[in-house]
């Protein structure tokens, strides 16, 4: 608005349009990070704006850029490098520090707000991992999976970061969420949504229990007293029944398919024509099937995923951001589907080790990476593998471990919302599939219920006998031993 204002006084005195076109990088800045769409003008704007931004000469952006740490100059610079660390300002209660930036001609100030802005946006990320942790503990005591809403609340949870965590917990478990913080009787509140549920008109069903509300469809805000926290929590899930929200499925907006013949330099680069990526002029979304895990660990302190994946001698980094959770669920050797953006990291490079696999386009897939197995393992496809291998397998003991691994674990969900008995399965099945004893494979499917439940080692013997019941402590000293 600023902008069009500058511009209309402009051309209403018959100044030059540099007058107001020198301006570009700030309103670029401002119009990538308030994620409006990138179409017809703001994508002109966001287009000749980030050509002013790699020129800019406001000294206090130059210094923000530049003590960011990111070398090209795209939208992705902006709304990751620049963006949070304005925000952070004002999340955080310093929103005057971002305004000073832009205003200083002293690179000796610009330096120290612009420490001050790191500062800030260390702050926020602490304060958003802690909150995040606080109210992912508070679902498991509620049972997630028997829950169509989340509404949770916290005693001096900061409101400025509380809608960057509900966005988060929206999208990890794929409901509507509201968070509140409250100081005193008095609480705020911010809420994310999902496609196909609409929260605000769910406020205005419960507008009964709320002092204020506004917003749209899949953002809110609300303020409510404490006393009517638990019956507008109550309502809210109720609404989100009524619209049977858990049969609402999340839907991938696939562009294409691609394959390893794809990957080459040229195809990437005609991608990047399409910049500047945003709101409504996104980078296109790809799937590539059938990939095979070659080495995957977490990143951050568990909080993003890092994974090389294989097919036939191409090799691809992939990493997943917000998705370190998946690297328990998932193993070296399994088969999948990845969907997400690709960018060139390098090319030319060789691995220097005996596999020799080529690794001439070594391409990240980023943002929404979304992994998914071909089938989900089951008790009678690992019996079948082992009746395949060998006719006269013990199926009766295999059976067994999995009911009394299965009935042990049934109150428990891996952070994935997968059920805990998941991972067992998966790692009888390589087992089974390795040809390996029944005995061992009965251990896999138990070697988290010692570990993970009320189980004891004495347990197992009486059950499952000494044998399997020593393989199973061994599996768990390993873990504990290497965690």
């Amino acid at each position: 608005m600023v902008f069009k204002l500058i511009q209309a006084i402009s051309m209403e005195l018959n100044l030059d349009a540099k007058e107001y076109l020198k301006y570009l990088d700030i309103i670029c800045v401002g119009t990538i990070s308030d994620i409006v769409p990138l179409i017809d003008e703001n994508r002109v704007i966001a287009k000749l704006g980030l050509k002013l931004v790699e020129q800019t000469r406001n000294i206090g952006l130059k210094t923000l850029i530049q003590e960011s740490g990111y070398k090209k100059i795209d939208s992705n610079t902006i709304s990751f490098g620049v963006a949070p660390r304005i925000n952070a300002c004002g999340r955080m209660g310093y929103q005057n520090d971002a305004l000073q930036l832009f205003l200083t001609n002293s690179i000796e100030e610009a330096r120290k707000i612009t420490a001050k802005l790191n500062e800030y946006n260390v702050q926020r990320q602490a304060t958003e991992k802690e909150i995040f942790k606080q109210a992912t503990e508070k679902l498991e005591k509620e049972d997630i999976n028997k829950l169509s809403s989340i509404v949770l609340g916290g005693n001096n949870w900061h409101h400025g970061v509380i809608g960057i965590v509900a966005s988060k917990l929206t999208e990890k478990y794929f409901k509507p969420t509201i968070l509140i913080c409250f100081e005193g009787n008095s609480g705020k509140g911010s809420g994310r949504s999902i496609q196909g549920f609409d929260l605000h008109e769910a406020l205005v069903q419960s507008s009964k229990y709320l002092e204020k509300y506004g917003g749209h469809e899949m953002a809110v805000g609300l303020s409510l007293k404490k006393e009517n926290y638990e019956k507008f929590k109550e309502n809210l899930e109720k609404i989100a029944i009524e619209h049977n929200v858990k049969q609402i499925i999340p839907v991938l907006k696939i562009d294409s398919q691609i394959t390893s013949k794809d990957f080459n330099k040229d195809m990437v680069k005609d991608i990047y024509k399409l910049e500047p990526f945003g709101e409504q002029n996104k980078n296109p979304l790809l799937v590539y099937k059938n990939l095979k895990i070659d080495s995957i660990r977490a990143l951050s302190e568990g909080k993003h995923l890092k994974l090389i994946l294989k097919d036939d001698n191409l090799l691809i980094n992939a990493i997943g951001f917000n998705l370190g959770y998946l690297s328990e669920e998932y193993h070296i050797g399994d088969k999948i589907d990845v969907v997400g953006n690709i960018e060139i990291n390098n090319f030319g490079r060789r691995r220097n080790n005996a596999n020799k696999y080529k690794r001439c386009n070594e391409i990240n897939l980023r943002k929404d990476v979304y992994m998914q197995n071909k089938e989900p393992v089951t008790i009678e496809k690992i019996i079948e593998k082992m009746k395949n291998n060998n006719p006269n397998s013990n199926s009766d003991l295999i059976r067994k471990a999995y009911d009394y691994a299965e009935e042990n674990h049934k109150e428990q969900n891996r952070v994935s919302g997968e059920k805990y008995i998941s991972h067992p399965l998966e790692v009888a099945y390589i087992l089974a599939d390795l040809k390996l004893d029944d005995s061992t494979i009965a251990a896999a499917l138990l070697h988290d219920v010692v570990e993970d439940t009320r189980v004891t080692h004495e347990d197992i013997v009486r059950e499952f006998g000494e044998e399997i019941a020593e393989m199973v402590e061994g599996v768990t000293k390993l873990r504990k031993n290497t965690v």
